[in-house]
């Protein structure tokens, strides 16, 4: 029994010996040659993303010979990485840049840059282009809206690319079963081409079953099409779209049922939709679909713009790509409630970069200044085949459907309510599997959103307080710096965030107000 407890010590202090080996190693091929080093950690490893973004890099120290750039890609996306970075910040030894996660949100105030200011001046690099006199924040597709960080008023980090979903399709597929590879533009063209499919024996579209996020993101995209005269049902506060709590006061106070004709136009519009998405779809999971479409048993998938490499390199038949297709109002399950095109959310930045605090943090800044110009945008993003999230910038022509469509509306009633939207995805999944019914299904999302759809408003809203309590501390701050201020720019800079921080104060406190204000009207029946 001591041998073998022996053996398993000098194993185990074996192990430790070679921990301890790689990890000098990986340090001493980080050491910085005695010039100033500025360290890129991120996890993409994706196809062709590290050697585009080495690429840059090169060409960046050639620039700049008196300082070197690095990367290292820290395996495990999430948890993993959160946890290394943290473990780095918390030692004091941070990588100059991180790929920003929603970890590292009670971190940034002490640990990270706040880069309002830059984001607000034009970008050097950007000199003799369409790009140069307008802010850097500005060149970017939905103007760095989703790299904003409302309870700390300031941006703290930077995009690199776009995460839009777009359907995937075998040209191939397409050519021998209707004569063309052009891709549908409207649904009833769509469901004609996945009937023309059939026919051939092959699977029109390939899904992951229902309980996934597709459920919710077929059913937002088609509402977003039909669903445009929700607000004048549910706007309470008239600002143009229908926020959460709204929908929940609507439910609440209001009498809106989930039997209304356009939520059932959607789930027979979704309903017909899958009887395409070949038999079983339900137990498809998302390691297995995208292998199906990759070995030419679909001829579409619908996937996220982060695949593109993957798909080009595995793909061995024409690979195109194209948006969800429209309704229309000669729809003949939703024509009659069409409003007009579904829009995107451009707020989704993908890869987005934050600046930690030390010594090197100006040449990180400058570094993120040189990746994000139209011309090595265009380059990075070309590597992994990605949407460039830099107006303008060129992309991969096999996923330019992927592209931002700044258009129309998006109407996501269910928005904000996590626990309603778990039961709303089993809800589908039955649906759509013919285990529910249409009048089952609507009884049954009238049910689950009255016993989960008010506890979670009512969370937001407390979020939204507490978030209203921090806006409020910095507004007095940013107040205390304008009587100090000595510039003109100086003092325009702190006027336009003390206006940017009373909308957000003006925002937040109606969504306070219009949801405890639903809260005690529906305590009070």
């Amino acid at each position: 029994m001591k041998h073998k407890s022996t053996i398993g010590f000098s194993l185990l202090a074996v192990g430790f010996l070679y921990c301890f080996y790689l990890h000098i190693t990986a340090l001493n091929s980080l050491s910085d040659n005695g010039k100033p080093t500025v360290l890129i950690a991120h996890w993409q490893g994706e196809r062709g993303c590290k050697e585009a973004l080495q690429a840059v890099i090169d060409e960046y120290n050639q620039l700049h010979p008196e300082t070197h750039v690095r990367q290292q890609i820290i395996v495990g996306a999430g948890s993993s990485f959160t946890r290394w970075c943290v473990t780095q910040i918390i030692g004091g030894n941070p990588p100059d840049i991180m790929q920003y996660h929603a970890g590292f949100r009670s971190y940034l105030g002490n640990y990270f840059v706040g880069l309002g200011e830059y984001a607000d001046q034009p970008n050097p690099y950007t000199k003799g282009t369409e790009h140069e006199s307008i802010p850097w924040k500005d060149t970017f597709y939905g103007g760095m809206s989703g790299n904003w960080e409302p309870q700390l008023m300031d941006y703290y980090s930077i995009p690199n690319t776009m995460y839009t979903k777009r359907f995937y399709y075998n040209k191939n597929i397409f050519r021998k079963a209707t004569g063309s590879d052009k891709p549908p533009e409207t649904m009833e063209e769509f469901i004609d081409i996945c009937q023309q499919i059939e026919t051939l024996g092959i699977i029109p579209v390939i899904v992951e079953n229902a309980t996934g996020v597709l459920g919710v993101q077929f059913m937002t995209t088609i509402l977003s099409q039909i669903g445009w005269s929700f607000e004048h049902d549910l706007d309470f506060n008239h600002d143009g779209m229908v926020q959460p709590q709204e929908f929940m006061r609507g439910v609440y106070v209001d009498g809106f049922e989930f039997s209304d004709a356009r939520l059932n136009a959607g789930l027979d519009l979704m309903q017909r939709f899958s009887r395409h998405w070949g038999k079983g779809f339900n137990a498809i999971d998302t390691t297995i679909a995208p292998f199906m479409f990759i070995q030419g048993k679909g001829a579409c998938y619908f996937g996220g713009s982060w695949l593109g490499r993957q798909m080009l390199d595995s793909c061995e038949f024409d690979l195109g790509s194209f948006p969800f297709p429209l309704v229309t109002s000669d729809d003949p399950v939703a024509g009659d409630f069409y409003c007009g095109p579904w829009g995107e959310n451009t707020k989704e930045p993908g890869m987005a970069l934050a600046v930690s605090k030390g010594p090197n943090k100006h040449i990180a800044i400058d570094f993120l200044r040189f990746l994000t110009t139209r011309k090595n945008n265009s380059a990075f993003n070309a590597g992994p085949a990605w949407v460039p999230g830099v107006i303008g910038a060129d992309i991969t022509p096999a996923v330019r459907a992927f592209q931002p469509l700044i258009r129309g509306k998006s109407v996501g009633l269910f928005d904000g309510v996590r626990s309603f939207q778990i039961e709303y995805k089993r809800i589908i999944q039955n649906f759509l599997g013919d285990v529910y019914d249409r009048e089952t299904a609507s009884v049954e999302l009238a049910k689950n959103y009255r016993k989960t759809g008010r506890g979670d408003n009512l969370r937001a809203a407390r979020d939204s307080k507490r978030r209203l309590l921090k806006v409020e501390e910095i507004r007095n701050d940013v107040d205390r710096q304008r009587l100090y201020a000595k510039t003109p720019k100086e003092k325009k800079l702190l006027r336009d965030r003390l206006t940017k921080i009373y909308e957000t104060q003006v925002y937040g406190l109606n969504s306070v107000y219009a949801t405890f204000g639903t809260a005690a009207e529906v305590e009070g029946r």
